[in-house]
């Protein structure tokens, strides 16, 4: 999932937030529902801050989007 979020935002110059049922439909994941694909969600979005392609990304529990800041060195996972 890391692999196909950094390949989704890397065209997102200042990526605005989705919400996590619209990645869960783009990303075409066999996580049954929201509930089981939420955690993929945030340890891969996690793994892409911690290699520095976002310099922050969460989802906001009240609104459930992702909103994620791209960092301005953008390398690319290895």
């Amino acid at each position: 999932m890391a692999k196909w979020l950094h390949s989704f935002y890397s065209t997102h110059k200042e990526p605005f937030p989705h919400k996590v049922e619209t990645l869960h439909k783009l990303t075409a994941s066999n996580a049954k529902d929201l509930r089981t694909f939420r955690p993929k969600l945030k340890a891969a979005l996690a793994l892409l801050v911690e290699r520095g392609f976002f310099l922050s990304a969460r989802i906001d529990p009240k609104s459930d989007l992702v909103i994620v800041e791209r960092a301005a060195d953008r390398r690319r996972l290895e």
